[in-house]
């Protein structure tokens, strides 16, 4: 019996290439938020090591921690800063969670985002956005924040990020992306971030 490992690449963006394609105002979101080492780690992923890590994964305090093969690994405030140059601070958002966010309305956003803003969405669909927002909508739902919904119609968490990162709200990305990590453990149909 031969054994096959499946091996995929990592999903990235890098801002040098956003800014070649002249959108260097995303770029410039993007290095506000300082997610510039994040969305461009490149590695290899082994999806079946992804699946066990999250099926032992175990929130501790403020860590994460899970065993693979016999190795235990800790996510900390310190591995988020060393491994993707993301610090701890900025807002704790998510949904639910946005008293902070003074000024936002999700219908009065969703629309200023519109490509024609009098044209009458179904929803909150990615398609009608015009391009920064849709970029950005893409990075969120596909690197940052993946998850197994349909990725045509923005949720409230994608709407809430989208805001914070075009209004350049720093956001606390550890805390945001601690809550997708629990998320895809609980998920029945996970869309592990890999």
């Amino acid at each position: 019996m031969v054994s096959r490992k499946v091996i995929n690449a990592s999903k990235q963006v890098s801002l040098d290439w956003l800014k070649s394609e002249e959108l260097l105002e995303v770029a410039e979101m993007l290095e506000f938020q300082q997610l510039e080492k994040f969305l461009g780690l490149f590695d290899n992923v082994y999806p079946d090591l992804v699946k066990v890590f999250f099926a032992n994964l175990k929130v501790k305090e403020d860590r994460f921690e899970s065993r693979v093969k016999g190795v235990t690994m800790k996510i900390t405030h310190s591995v988020w800063e060393t491994v993707a140059s993301l610090k701890c601070d900025g807002l704790k958002i998510g949904k639910g969670n946005i008293e902070a966010l003074d000024d936002y309305n999700k219908v009065f956003f969703y629309n200023s985002c519109l490509r024609n803003p009098q044209a009458m969405e179904r929803g909150f669909q990615v398609g009608g956005l015009s391009l920064n927002p849709r970029i950005l909508t893409f990075i969120i739902v596909w690197i940052l924040t993946p998850c197994g919904h349909n990725h045509v119609v923005l949720h409230e968490e994608d709407l809430i990020l989208m805001f914070c990162i075009m209004n350049r709200l720093k956001v606390n990305w550890p805390y945001v992306l601690g809550i997708q990590l629990e998320k895809a453990k609980t998920s029945w149909t996970p869309r592990f971030p890999m």
